[in-house]
């Protein structure tokens, strides 16, 4: 989530400075079903992986595998050869490990800017003094993922994005396309779950999703468990909360976002539907500090803190300026 929020402060940067944007968010079309054992064990030597370990986690992930249709499983059997789990201990290493070079490529495409990867999905910043400078730059990016993703035998997704949309990304993204490399635009894109927009106006769509359907079918179901066992209610801190709140440290929280958060989690206990006040119901719950219109800006001001403390001097310095 900081590394997101990081993202955001270079692209905010940016156009403070009169920059212009482009960020690349990359998606691979059903990654873990696509990667071939052969591949991935040549790129793994490469990178001098344990070959015990890797011999280990290959007895595995070649096993045989029973299908599974809809809530049943069939009676056929197939050896997987194109296929890691998602899940084992060492999937995400693996991963590093196969597009380590696709990283490593991107990366140089402007050393300040380096793409970040959180497992198979790629975000890259990249910020051009002039339209025609950011042109030549995602474009080369572009170019690097579609000639790697070939080689290593994927297929991108395509939810792949570039933000923002705009005359200059439309250009880039339809000349991309126009070579086989799957990109579209679009105003706003989630990045880690973090609604990114390029600088631009970003909507509550993310978080309000969070709040009214996730978090609200969590305090529902939770509250089942608690009539039949009350000790339930401790789940609420650990299952409810985190998910309705996540990504609010990045682009706040209303009050009206936050009067739902707690009715949430009012409504894991058995004061839920009652007129019993929403906060004496949570302090007296789980602690004053456990209510969404205390915790989350106290959240968004240690986020921000650490962002501050963890952000290169350039970046801290247009900061300041900006």
């Amino acid at each position: 989530l900081r590394a997101a929020v990081m993202r955001a402060l270079k692209v905010e940067n940016g156009v403070a400075r009169g920059a212009h944007i482009g960020h690349l968010l990359w998606e691979q079309r059903k990654f873990y079903d696509s990667v071939r054992l052969p591949i991935l064990c040549a790129e793994l030597l490469k990178r001098d992986y344990p070959k015990e370990l890797m011999v280990l986690g290959y007895f595995v992930h070649a096993a045989p595998r029973m299908l599974k249709v809809g809530t049943s499983y069939g009676p056929l059997v197939h050896s997987c050869s194109r296929s890691i789990l998602a899940g084992n201990q060492q999937s995400v290493s693996w991963t590093r490990g196969l597009i380590w070079d696709l990283l490593d490529e991107l990366s140089k495409v402007d050393p300040e800017y380096p793409c970040a990867a959180h497992v198979d999905d790629l975000s890259h910043v990249l910020v051009g003094e002039s339209a025609s400078d950011l042109k030549q730059k995602v474009l080369k990016a572009g170019r690097i993922v579609g000639a790697e993703v070939k080689k290593l035998k994927f297929t991108l997704s395509d939810k792949s994005t570039l933000l923002p949309d705009n005359p200059n990304t439309r250009s880039i993204a339809k000349t991309l396309c126009a070579e086989g490399i799957c990109l579209k635009t679009a105003a706003t894109c989630d990045d880690v779950g973090v609604q990114m927009s390029g600088s631009g106006v970003r909507k509550a769509s993310s978080l309000n999703y969070r709040i009214e359907v996730k978090g609200k079918d969590r305090a529902k179901r939770t509250k089942a468990l608690v009539m039949i066992q009350p000790a339930a209610t401790k789940l609420t801190m650990t299952g409810i909360h985190p998910v309705q709140v996540y990504g609010h440290q990045a682009q706040g929280a209303s009050q009206s976002q936050m009067v739902a958060m707690a009715k949430n989690i009012k409504n894991t206990t058995r004061f839920a539907g009652s007129y019993a006040c929403t906060t004496t119901v949570i302090a007296w719950q789980f602690g004053p500090n456990a209510n969404p219109l205390v915790k989350c800006p106290l959240e968004q001001i240690d986020m921000w803190l650490q962002t501050w403390f963890g952000i290169t001097a350039t970046d801290r310095h247009d900061a300041r300026v900006n």
